[in-house]
């Protein structure tokens, strides 16, 4: 019985998102600007690029239709020391790839920090490479209810990387592209 009433509700939820319409569609590029200082007053320099293509839902949901790219962590003198691929093969080295769709936003978020964000929840790389293991966390968007070409706005993914590192990457994004639906 327990079966065929989880079928029930999963095919209940997936007719609620295929019900939404989209108002706007965007392509936004959004690249990092650095990681503030951890709690052990390490800082972290950054190479972190994200491709979004984000959903306004006439709901007002929104939806990462695609979000792809990359962030490399790593310590300032290794940055400059090692400017090839053997940065992200340091110790001190967090580096993640991402390559996601259909990403939706908490409707329940109830920020502290981030007021009038858009919370994009539970975000993982899809890769990692480093010491302790994987990268995940959360992704928030300074989102205004229209975009328009040429627009910045901030993100920043608060993430948790392996068993003890973790921190929050500044982003500045820019929009490419706008589509209105209809």
């Amino acid at each position: 019985m327990k079966p065929i009433i989880l079928s029930i509700l999963i095919l209940f939820s997936a007719s609620l998102f295929a019900n939404e319409k989209n108002v706007q569609l965007s392509e936004v590029i959004c690249v990092g600007e650095g990681i503030r200082e951890n709690e052990q007053g390490k800082v972290y320099g950054t190479n972190a690029n994200l491709f979004l293509k984000i959903d306004h839902m006439q709901s007002g949901r929104i939806k990462l239709r695609e979000m792809y790219g990359h962030i490399l962590l790593a310590d300032k003198y290794t940055l400059e020391a090692e400017a090839t691929d053997s940065a992200m093969y340091s110790v001190w080295s967090h580096y993640g790839v991402f390559n996601h769709k259909n990403l939706w936003n908490n409707e329940k978020y109830d920020p502290r920090k981030y007021k009038g964000y858009t919370q994009i929840p539970d975000v993982q790389t899809t890769m990692s490479k480093n010491s302790e293991g994987g990268m995940w966390g959360d992704f928030v968007l300074d989102l205004q209810e229209t975009l328009t070409k040429d627009m910045n706005f901030d993100a920043h993914y608060i993430f948790q990387d392996g068993g003890h590192r973790g921190g929050t990457v500044d982003f500045t994004c820019t929009v490419n592209y706008v589509y209105q639906a209809g």
